[in-house]
């Protein structure tokens, strides 16, 4: 039952995120919208970042998830496809990502997504990696180059 409440308090954000900044959004405006009460949202988030922080260390345990199966050949898409189908999601919910980093709390979103897409990069290096000889701190300035 919690995962279900979690996962429609997070649809609930992102479709309310498709629509307005995150700072014009309330914790009434996502309970209202998912149909729970005020106190069952606050069981499982703090705040609306928390919310936010989830979503993302979500898509990014997936990304990771598949970068493993690429490396392991489980995977059928290469890199680029999966890089192309990532560009695609952007494209597609643009309208989101407009509106994270038109809030009040722009630092804490940059935080966060700094947070993530090091994560990603970092993963996706050490894949790549294996088999050659690269120190620890090679290996992050690579990740690093390619995130900024």
């Amino acid at each position: 039952m919690a995962s279900f409440t979690k996962k429609a308090i997070c649809q609930s954000f992102i479709k309310l995120l498709s629509e307005r900044p995150i700072d014009k959004i309330t914790v009434k405006d996502i309970v209202d919208d998912c149909g729970i009460a005020r106190n069952t949202f606050y069981y499982h988030y703090q705040d609306i970042y928390q919310v936010l922080e989830d979503i993302l260390d979500q898509r990014v345990q997936d990304a990771v998830e598949r970068m493993k199966k690429e490396a392991a050949g489980w995977e059928k898409k290469s890199s680029e496809q999966n890089l192309r189908d990532g560009f695609k999601e952007l494209k597609e919910h643009g309208n989101v990502f407009y509106n994270m980093f038109q809030s009040a709390g722009e630092g804490e979103v940059r935080r966060y997504l700094l947070r993530t897409t090091t994560v990603c990069f970092n993963h996706q290096v050490e894949i790549r990696a294996q088999g050659i000889e690269a120190s620890e701190e090679d290996k992050k300035l690579i990740a690093s180059f390619f995130r900024n």
